[in-house]
């Protein structure tokens, strides 16, 4: 279990990072379940506590979760994966020019 030094907030071992955001950790929702009976999730598949916020994937059925203060600042993208994993940003034209010799 993960113990914060300033406030002594004890974290559940279950949650997992993401693979692609540094920020955001993942749980199944079964465990989620059983580990946070009285959480409860809106229309807009979030729920919150004074730590974090969590959003439910229906297509996968996990759970993710960012600490409040990102998502406070961020909203709903604080979820999003980074645009940069997809798209490849285009080179300058003497970038391309070096290349092709």
């Amino acid at each position: 279990m993960r113990v914060c030094r300033k406030c002594g907030h004890i974290d559940n071992e279950g949650w997992q990072p993401s693979r692609y955001r540094a920020e955001v950790e993942i749980l199944m929702l079964d465990t989620f379940k059983k580990l946070y009976p009285n959480i409860m999730f809106n229309e807009e598949n979030l729920a919150q506590d004074e730590f974090h916020v969590y959003l439910f994937r229906e297509s996968s059925l996990m759970v993710e979760r960012v600490p409040f203060t990102l998502f406070k600042s961020g909203g709903k993208s604080a979820f999003a994966i980074p645009r940069e994993k997809y798209y490849k940003k285009p080179l300058h034209p003497a970038q391309t020019q070096l290349l092709e010799k």
